[in-house]
């Protein structure tokens, strides 16, 4: 994997994300019908997930695949973004979060820095993009490239899902 041109992509897909959220209003954020996530707990779930996917590849690990990739591009954007089946986060994922993001400038403070942090640790090395792999709950072991790629591919799934429920909120105001 090339880091800059990952850099570019992450700085592409943080300010699309920033761009696209930076749209709605706080009501819109917190909107969800019943049984359903509003925008910002996709928002806050996806800061999560950051977060614990950066802290996984500051770790150690003893795995090792034989190639940079296990899944490459296009398996995971059908896996991660094309994928329509399941909900859009689970039972498990719901129950971690704690309300911390309310409007565009409670996401912003916990997201903007998320992306810096990964950026400083892939260029000072403390994230190094090796073959080793780390287990995905769901997807088994992913090499470090199969898990940056992740984080994109896993933003632009929830992107999706709010653009989504954002004609859902128009609908219902209607």
């Amino acid at each position: 994997m090339d880091l800059n041109h990952y850099l570019a992509e992450l700085d592409n897909n943080t300010r699309n994300t920033l761009d696209i959220v930076d749209k709605y209003s706080a009501t819109e954020l917190l909107f969800k019908e019943e049984e359903t996530c509003s925008i910002a707990d996709l928002l806050e779930h996806i800061c999560i997930s950051d977060n614990r996917t950066i802290n996984l590849l500051k770790s150690d690990t003893t795995s090792v695949a034989a190639t940079e990739e296990l899944y490459g591009d296009a398996r995971l954007q059908q896996i991660v973004v094309d994928y329509q089946g399941g909900p859009k986060i689970t039972e498990t994922e719901l129950r971690e979060l704690q309300g911390a993001v309310t409007d565009y400038s409670s996401f912003e403070a916990i997201f903007t820095p998320q992306r810096e942090a990964l950026k400083q640790a892939l260029l000072s090395g403390e994230i190094a993009i090796t073959h080793k792999t780390y287990p995905h709950q769901y997807l088994g072991d992913m090499t470090v490239t199969d898990w940056l790629k992740y984080i994109i591919y896993h933003t632009n799934r929830h992107l999706n899902d709010i653009m989504a429920d954002s004609m859902e909120f128009k609908k219902s105001i209607s």
